[in-house]
């Protein structure tokens, strides 16, 4: 009996001591790792909020894209291009000794090597004319030049211009560029000359009706014209202006 009693006690004992150590741990467990279960809650809170404030960010620059690309028109296309286009072959030039170049402004260059590009007069007659139609070829632009030149310093308009072997070829009204041949027969004997090129105002052209004309004679009628007209009549050869010369300009493409 005595051995059964002391055996029970020592299973309550094992018992309440068991008890014990588990309310031990226990306090133990939440008063020594509080410190260190606040750090990582606060952790886990803080890369709640990074992660959350990253969604947000990506959220706002994919809007922030959407937004520009929205905003990107085709006029604002147009218009940036246009600006584009204004400043390109472009420099900033200051004072020369004479003067002549307000201080800090901005030109355009000549794509072709011949430097700055004249300002077109306000009163030019031709309202449609930009630099721009003249660009791609040097000849073009000389042509230009030499008509815009011509126009501020002799108030001369020439309607257009032939560029023929070196030379600008202006189209006047009251002029006209021939180049003449001859006939000769089998003996060597003159027949006659003609003109067999000629360059001139198109006003002074025949009409249709008159070049389908079976009686039509294109040589008597342009004496005609130049009789009726009072044109000045120019070889070819002795005619034509020097663009470089007359620009005074070096270099360039010829």
């Amino acid at each position: 009996m005595p051995q059964i009693f002391f055996t029970k006690k020592w299973i309550f004992g094992g018992i309440a001591f068991l008890i014990l150590l588990s309310v031990a741990c226990v306090w133990w467990y939440y008063h020594d790792t509080a410190a260190y279960r606040k750090t990582l809650t606060e952790a886990k809170d803080y890369l709640h909020k990074l992660e959350k404030a990253k969604n947000v960010s990506e959220i706002k620059i994919e809007n922030d894209i959407e937004q520009s690309v929205s905003d990107v028109t085709e006029e604002s296309i147009k218009q940036t291009v246009e600006k584009q286009e204004q400043v390109t072959n472009s420099v900033i030039v200051d004072t020369n000794a004479s003067g002549t170049a307000p201080k800090n402004k901005r030109v355009r260059l000549s794509p072709n090597g011949f430097g700055p590009l004249p300002k077109v007069p306000s009163d030019y007659p031709d309202k449609n004319f930009r630099w721009r139609n003249y660009l791609d070829d040097p000849n073009f632009e000389l042509i230009a030049r030499v008509r815009l030149k011509i126009w501020k310093e002799q108030r001369i308009y020439a309607k257009g211009a032939g560029f023929i072997n070196g030379k600008v070829y202006l189209t006047l009204s009251d002029t006209a560029y021939v180049r003449r041949d001859t006939k000769y027969g089998y003996d060597g004997e003159v027949i006659r000359t003609y003109i067999s090129e000629i360059l001139w105002d198109p006003d002074h052209q025949p009409s249709n009706e008159q070049l389908r004309s079976a009686l039509f004679d294109y040589d008597e009628y342009i004496e005609n014209v130049f009789k009726t007209k009072n044109l000045k009549v120019v070889d070819f050869e002795n005619g034509g202006i020097d663009p470089y010369k007359f620009l005074n300009l070096e270099g360039g493409s010829k």
